[in-house]
């Protein structure tokens, strides 16, 4: 990895392959760059608006989602496509996780449907079905080897029957794609969209818009399923929001309003609040950051010199 910082012409977003050596950019398809230089490896998918991207863990595999809800699968050791998976639903979805063990890909949509992709035979199969439900976003507790998904159920338009959010969260490990438990809590103010998981204290992290239009970070317990924390943001309006939380560092980094906040996750509160207009990413040793500009310029730089700006 770079020692000082590096700078990539070109993309939205940045994502760490978990080895660190590959770094695949998100602009007009998705470029693949060494880390060491940043030199390119190949593009993929040119003229397609990639909306996820996720590497595998034996770092040998590469999917990315367009913004119609498509799925396309890449060979990274031969740099070549492999296979396309066409969405139940023609929208763009929650984001999409490989399993631990690389044997399937997770896929939510619009409809409720939670997928599976089978990375052997490449057959597709819903494992859950959430009724009248939106799946925003998919999370994974590397610790506890569970996926959390966040659902929201849209209700009825009755003051009386409002929309929801809640979370399933699964254990990979048991038999048959078993579900462990649904833990739910009701959010009549909008969606929970932008969600991270603070595996360590077991909380949801996710950040939404109160009753004023204004931006917070709320905090909601997994064990009693309800909020314990709201922090304001100070912002009305922003086009682009990203939550990020480091176990290694302590430290929540929030993306708003072209500030990047700096929170103490003991106390949720704000120590820092940096001006830079960009998109963030940690890398896995959490010891770099991707920062990405709404003028398409990516940065690599060391995390630690980020906190000290």
């Amino acid at each position: 990895m770079l020692d000082n910082d590096g700078k990539i012409l070109n993309t939205y977003e940045l994502v760490f392959s978990y080895d660190g050596k590959i770094i695949a950019g998100t602009k007009d398809g998705i470029t693949l760059y060494n880390s060491n230089d940043l030199t390119k490896i190949i593009n993929f998918n040119k003229g397609i608006e990639i909306s996820h991207i996720i590497f595998s863990n034996n770092n040998s595999l590469l999917a990315t989602k367009c913004t119609l809800g498509t799925i396309r699968l890449y060979d990274l050791n031969e740099l070549k496509w492999i296979n396309t998976f066409k969405p139940s639903y023609k929208g763009d979805g929650s984001n999409i996780f490989f399993t631990p063990d690389d044997k399937f890909l997770i896929d939510g949509d619009w409809d409720g449907n939670l997928r599976i992709i089978s990375l052997e035979s490449y057959d597709i199969k819903i494992i859950k079905k959430y009724e009248n439900s939106i799946i925003n976003n998919i999370q994974y507790d590397a610790i506890n080897r569970s996926f959390h998904i966040l659902i929201h159920n849209k209700g009825e338009i009755s003051y009386y029957r409002p929309g929801y959010d809640y979370f399933s969260i699964w254990n990979y490990e048991d038999s048959k794609f078993g579900f462990k438990y649904d833990t739910k809590y009701i959010n009549r103010i909008s969606n929970l969209v932008r969600m991270t998981y603070d595996y360590k204290r077991k909380r949801y992290l996710d950040i939404q818009k109160n009753r004023n239009n204004i931006y917070e970070l709320i905090v909601v317990d997994e064990l009693f399923s309800k909020i314990i924390k709201k922090v304001s943001l100070d912002v009305k309006s922003s086009m682009l929001t990203k939550i990020q939380f480091s176990p290694l560092l302590n430290i929540l980094l929030i993306y708003i309003d072209k500030k990047i906040y700096i929170i103490n996750p003991d106390e949720y509160s704000i120590t820092k609040i940096i001006s830079f207009d960009g998109n963030i990413r940690f890398s896995n040793d959490e010891k770099y950051i991707s920062v990405c500009t709404s003028k398409g310029e990516g940065y690599i730089t060391n995390l630690k010199k980020l906190l000290l700006l």
